[in-house]
């Protein structure tokens, strides 16, 4: 059997002995596939052979015509019991054909082409459609795929180190290490080793067709014409004709479902030859429309237009290109697990025996096996042992084993000895371990692991590591350190790690590193950080897009700035000028007025309230001093402020001042009150005001220092942002110690006492109208400063209430689940508090302005009035 110079195909039983004519052209067939390609006939190079067959082509006689291609040849369809038999799992695709189950949502086996097709074939091999547009309930899942190296192509398991490279750059079959030839076997050149005795038999046993190539045979002769006859092959490939049993043209005359019939030419060919690449009926027919051929209730090969007889499958030789119709026969799923061919997921202890020949994926997370249970699955390629309670990893050769799952078992050390066995090992997982150490011994034998492309060592307790030990590792590509302690990174950092292109670490409460962690990384391609510092041009290799980082921004600061946003730099810088200069003048004026009169209670309990606020405003002129030094490199200098003397004095004074400021306001607040109310305060005399502003001073500052104590720096009340300052913040764990701490400061007193301020401003209002007393038992000029003094706070009591009271809710906020904005955070931080140290002193001085002015106008209004009285007394 072969193609004529036209395309058509010849078929004859057995050469016999004939002279050639001059003007024959003849081919032997090497006995191959039913669709080879023929070789040239060359009388003097042929070995002897038994037996050959012979085409040979004819030149047409003069005048005659081409005849016309008659209509494509009927396929008819065949009664689908077949399909439930225990032979092999198949799955029936829409357009009624079977292919195997395992490959059933695989776009080349053409049963979802038609809606899948999202892909396009750039001659590198075909995308991966998504399991979940395959929603048949008929159909499988789409299994566990093999990435190819370009990273383009997947292909299942089942189909890696099988001698035959399904991936377009072979990387399934690369690495693969194949048991060693006997002196019994022939070694194909795609490395499979078959018997001595398949070399040239005439049939082809290696996938590449090696066990055949130079094998010629000897041409015996001619058989001089054909007849219409039914088509077969043999297992050796062997051409065998039967006469039809009736002269008519109709498809009845052929087999019935195993065979279809050529169009007007007499000659039944077994299905399989239909739109196999090979024009094999006279008129080629059998290759016309096959972008449309549907064959309900065949097999449908894989990859490949080529359909099957359910009666042709599984009987010991391949019709399909990728032998599909043959390999997985009489494959028996172990009890309890789920079987794609080769690909096995198994919760539960089984027994391997019968699978460690062919085993190339399994999934035994949760089963409690071991890698001695897997020892002689040579050809494993992916093992997964997750949450398999292993506290120690034995070490059993697996040379193919490319990738390898031990996650969330009680790994506490891994050493590089562990995966001496495991040559091809690319892949490693060990998140989610108890991991004290990794790779310690890598040093002194690096080899193990220099494989390694892909390591995960994500949810472990490794808070300080240094990368020197994964000196081995240097192959690496992607690394996940994800939700892992990884806080301190020591050594070379990421730079043991040349090839790298990934990196993750999300999660990472990494604060402590060396701004060259990632120099020398010219491979870097993308890196996850919850750090917004190391997404800084500073910190990554030359040449990075910066883009490519993915990271939060910083709370406050930029890579470039302290303070990031110009509108909290506008802010910060007038705050702080008007705090300063309004309590600087504020405090003068009372130290001034201390000479001139005696003082009150209530005048030092303002005047400590003055320099609680004019404090503040140092932190903040602090800040913005700090902002400018740093101006274009904070980055550079984050670690040396966040952790410096100056951050943490500016941390102390602004807590100490926050705790004074909100006591001092709650007893003028009182004192108002039972003023106004009561003709009597707490504080009667300005040594009980002293003494009370120097306890409150003195708990204010050991509030302030409580952070700093040897056993509570790990807060990092003061160090979590540049503004040196406890923030509530929704990130904070709930329960984390500096979250508590910053709760205290903020959420509780601030609602508390908030709403006691404002409440307390409504009662003043109601007892006093610009300073006037309503009440006239309140005759005495004492009482009448002490009421014109209360009703110059209305407006600082109001104003401090509402703004401590925001700054409550949103710690309120922060601690619920929702969690607030944190730029809302910031501003509130930034703006509320400090900006009532900016208006108390100014809505003071000008309260004092107005009621003076007021005193004045009375004083003349009472001048008038006695004037006017003098005259009216006047005697005429």
């Amino acid at each position: 059997m072969n193609t004529w110079a036209d395309d058509t195909v010849a078929y004859l039983p057995f050469a016999i002995s004939s002279p050639l004519r001059p003007y024959q052209e003849c081919y032997f067939v090497p006995f191959m596939a039913p669709y080879a390609h023929a070789s040239r006939c060359l009388n003097d190079r042929f070995v002897n052979r038994p037996q050959v067959q012979i085409l040979c082509e004819f030149k047409q006689p003069s005048g005659a015509q081409e005849k016309k291609k008659e209509q494509v040849p009927d396929v008819m369809m065949v009664d689908e019991s077949w399909a439930h038999r225990d032979l092999v799992s198949v799955s029936r695709c829409p357009s009624g054909h079977y292919v195997q189950s395992f490959l059933a949502c695989d776009v080349k086996s053409a049963c979802w082409a038609g809606r899948n097709r999202v892909y396009g074939r750039e001659g590198e091999g075909w995308a991966v459609p998504s399991p979940s547009t395959c929603t048949v309930s008929d159909v499988t899942p789409l299994p566990p795929s093999f990435a190819c190296a370009n990273g383009k192509q997947h292909v299942t398991y089942s189909q890696v180190c099988d001698f035959r490279p399904d991936c377009v750059d072979d990387s399934d079959e690369d690495f693969c290490d194949y048991p060693a030839c006997s002196f019994q076997d022939f070694h194909c050149n795609s490395r499979q080793c078959v018997s001595l005795a398949s070399r040239c038999d005439q049939y082809v046993d290696c996938y590449d067709g090696s066990d055949e190539d130079g094998c010629g045979v000897d041409i015996l002769g001619i058989y001089p014409r054909t007849y219409p006859a039914i088509v077969d092959f043999d297992a050796q490939g062997i051409v065998s004709l039967r006469p039809l049993s009736t002269s008519t043209n109709s498809s009845s005359s052929c087999p019935a479902g195993t065979h279809f019939l050529c169009p007007g030419k007499g000659y039944c060919l077994p299905v399989y030859t239909r739109c196999n690449g090979v024009n094999d009926c006279p008129g080629r027919e059998d290759e016309a429309d096959c972008e449309s051929y549907t064959c309900p209730g065949f097999y449908r090969c894989w990859d490949s237009h080529v359909c099957v007889h359910p009666a042709h499958l599984c009987d010991g030789w391949s019709q399909c290109p990728h032998q599909d119709d043959e390999r997985y026969c009489g494959l028996r799923c172990p009890d309890n697990c789920t079987c794609f061919a080769w690909v096995f997921f198994c919760p539960q202890t089984f027994k391997l025996e019968q699978h460690r020949a062919y085993l190339r994926y399994l999934d035994a997370g949760g089963s409690g096996m071991t890698l001695t249970d897997v020892q002689g699955c040579g050809m494993l390629i992916h093992l997964s042992l997750a949450r398999c309670g292993l506290p120690l990893l034995d070490r059993v050769p697996l040379p193919n084993l490319n990738s390898l799952t031990l996650s969330d078992n009680l790994l506490r050390a891994v050493t590089a000895a562990d995966f001496l066995l495991m040559p091809s090992l690319k892949v490693l997982f060990l998140s989610g371990n108890p991991l004290q150490s990794l790779f310690q011994e890598i040093l002194g034998s690096a080899a193990p692991v220099m494989n390694l492309q892909w390591l995960d060592v994500s949810r472990v307790q490794l808070k300080r590591f240094n990368f020197g030990s994964l000196q081995g590792a240097r192959s690496v590509q992607t690394l996940n350190l994800s939700d892992s302690s990884l806080s301190t990174v020591v050594g070379e950092g990421f730079q043991v790690f040349p090839l790298l292109r990934v990196l993750d670490l999300r999660g990472c409460p990494v604060s402590a590193f060396s701004l060259d962690i990632f120099q020398g990384l010219e491979n870097l391609d993308t890196v996850d950080a919850d750090n917004p510092w190391l997404c800084c041009r500073h910190v990554l290799p030359a040449g990075f897009d910066t883009s490519r980082c993915s990271s939060p921004s910083a709370i406050v600061s930029t890579c470039e700035d302290l303070i990031g946003q110009s509108w909290h730099r506008v802010v910060a810088i007038v705050t702080c000028a008007v705090t300063c200069a309004g309590n600087v003048v504020s405090f003068s004026l009372r130290v001034l007025c201390r000479w001139r009169k005696p003082r009150s209670a209530f005048s030092v309990l303002v005047s400590h309230l003055s320099l609680s606020d004019l404090l503040m405003g140092l932190h903040l002129l602090v800040l913005v001093v700090a902002d400018a030094v740093f101006r274009g490199s904070y980055v550079l200098r984050d670690v040396w402020w966040r952790q410096g003397a100056v951050c943490s004095a500016a941390g102390v004074v602004w807590v100490a001042c926050s705790v004074v400021s909100l006591a001092l306001l709650c007893v003028l607040t009182v004192q108002c009150v039972l003023t106004l109310y009561r003709h009597t305060g707490v504080l009667a005399s300005p040594g009980s005001a002293h003494a009370l502003s120097a306890g409150l001073w003195t708990v204010g500052v050991l509030v302030g220092i409580v952070p700093l104590l040897p056993g509570a720096r790990h807060w990092e009340v003061f160090s979590s942002t540049a503004l040196c300052r406890p923030l509530l913040l929704h990130h904070r764990h709930h329960h984390d110690d500096g979250w508590l701490f910053a709760s205290t400061v903020h959420l509780v007193p601030n609602l508390l006492f908030g709403a006691l301020m404002a409440g307390a401003d409504l009662l003043i209002r109601l007892k006093t109208r610009h300073g006037v007393i309503n009440d006239p038992a309140l005759v005495t000029d004492q009482d009448q400063t002490r009421v014109d003094t209360c009703g110059r706070m209305v407006d600082i009591v109001l104003i401090n209430g509402v703004c401590r009271v925001a700054t409550g809710v949103v710690g309120l906020v922060a601690s619920l689940e929702t969690g607030v904005d944190r730029d809302v955070s910031v501003a509130v931080s930034m703006i509320a508090l400090p900006l009532t140290s900016a208006l108390n002193p100014c809505l003071y001085l000008l309260a004092v302005a107005f009621g003076i002015a007021r005193k004045e106008q009375h004083r003349r209004l009472v001048q008038i009035l006695s004037a006017q009285k003098s005259k009216t007394l006047k005697p005429a």
